[in-house]
């Protein structure tokens, strides 16, 4: 091999270390790009579940104890046809918003829908006195709520 075609080799041997060092790079800078799209797509999707829903029938005491959680005192109620929304501070442990979900059958369903993906947990409130009396009601919503509607057709 003469003087000239080892020159010539060891300028390739460059180029080609010069070429392996920028695919690299540009398979890192990718691979970073890569990543930062990946956790921005997965923080922005992600829920938050700080929600407490209290579901049950029309009059079982939804309401009350709402109030009760959230102003610390009795209030007299009716039959809600929309949603009470307030957030309840606990010591140590932070805040949960707390969702008192309307009883009336017509609208129930729809306002649960619309709180249930935020819910970390769900209050099925029942009153005690007039449970005999509205035993397959409350079956029918707990299989609801629960998700199991084709169960509670067949069920019936």
């Amino acid at each position: 091999m003469s003087k000239k075609d080892e020159t010539f080799r060891g300028v390739l041997d460059a180029e080609e270390k010069h070429a392996h060092w920028g695919t690299i790079g540009v398979a890192l800078i990718v691979g970073l790009i890569t990543l930062f799209i990946f956790l921005f797509v997965w923080r922005k999707g992600r829920v938050s579940r700080r929600g407490i829903c209290l579901v049950g029938l029309c009059e079982s005491g939804k309401t009350l104890i709402f109030s009760q959680l959230i102003y610390k005192k009795a209030v007299e109620s009716f039959t809600s046809m929309k949603e009470n929304v307030g957030v309840l501070d606990i010591a140590n442990k932070g805040a949960l918003k707390l969702i008192d979900i309307p009883g009336h059958e017509r609208v129930r369903q729809r306002f649960f829908d619309s709180y249930k993906n935020t819910a970390r947990g769900i209050v099925f409130v029942l009153d005690s006195f007039s449970l005999n009396k509205d035993i397959r009601d409350v079956a029918e919503y707990v299989l609801i709520t629960k998700g199991h509607r084709k169960l509670y057709k067949t069920i019936l």
